[in-house]
């Protein structure tokens, strides 16, 4: 263990959006004290026993404070922490490097959607770490290790591509499972019956490669189903479905 590694009890946030809100509720569930939290404007639903606060100039010395904002708004406000001050933001796509030799500034990368996130998967959340000094990170490990189940070291350059890996499995996958309800919505059928296929595919992929589990007209070569599916589409997802086919196809026998 490095010398002088501290321990982490009392902690401040900045930035109470999804991400804000869903950590500062479960860790201080678990019995961390939760001192600050600034934010533009005073929630409707605030925690218990904290201060909420608007001038990132009145947050009090802790022994972390953790940032959860969106990344536009990170730089401006890591140049108001004070360089003794032990701080952890919670971006993706930032490097660490593009912040500056601060020795006490480090990433803590919760790789989750937070949007109705259920409760019961936080501690399951990977908690992705980088630091530039050794105390440091061992102290954010020892920290992260206490409430979630998996905590790992990941440079700035493997981050941002996990990111972008997120945004395809997460993002762009809900958007898709959107436009099936939209136009289940706009043919009077009723969404629900997709339901237990998606479902379904989702366990399938937590246990096989999605390259195996591919089926559907365009890994089948089948082009009168495809045709007769762009008919029935706008110009839209006429694109979305073109480019879709196009990429199972080429991918068909890359594994």
């Amino acid at each position: 263990m490095p010398e002088f590694m501290q321990k982490i009890h009392k902690i401040s946030f900045i930035g109470y959006g999804l991400v804000g809100q869903t950590l500062a509720s479960y860790l201080q569930s678990k019995g961390l004290e939760i001192c600050q939290i600034v934010v533009r404007k005073m929630p409707v639903l605030p925690l218990k026993n904290v201060a909420f606060i608007s001038n990132i100039g009145d947050l009090k010395p802790v022994d972390l404070v953790l940032i959860c904002v969106n990344d536009d708004a990170l730089f401006k406000i890591i140049e108001q922490i004070p360089s003794s001050q032990l701080t952890a933001y919670t971006s993706g796509s930032i490097g660490l490097k593009e912040l500056g030799n601060h020795e006490k500034i480090a990433v803590f990368y919760p790789l989750q959607s937070f949007a109705h996130l259920r409760r019961e998967a936080v501690p399951f959340i990977p908690i992705l770490l980088e630091a530039q000094s050794e105390v440091v990170f061992e102290t954010l490990k020892s920290f992260a290790l206490q409430y979630f189940q998996d905590c790992r070291a990941m440079n700035s350059e493997s981050r941002a591509k996990l990111h972008l890996a997120a945004v395809f499995a997460n993002n762009f996958t809900n958007h898709i499972i959107y436009l099936a309800q939209k136009h289940c919505e706009q043919n009077n059928l009723p969404f629900d019956l997709l339901k237990p296929l998606i479902a379904e595919t989702a366990q399938k992929w937590l246990h096989f490669d999605a390259c195996d589990l591919q089926t559907g007209p365009a890994i089948r070569g089948d082009e009168k189903v495809i045709q007769k599916h762009l008919s029935q589409l706008s110009d839209d997802m006429q694109s979305i479905y073109e480019t879709l086919t196009n990429s199972i196809q080429k991918n068909k026998h890359s594994k």
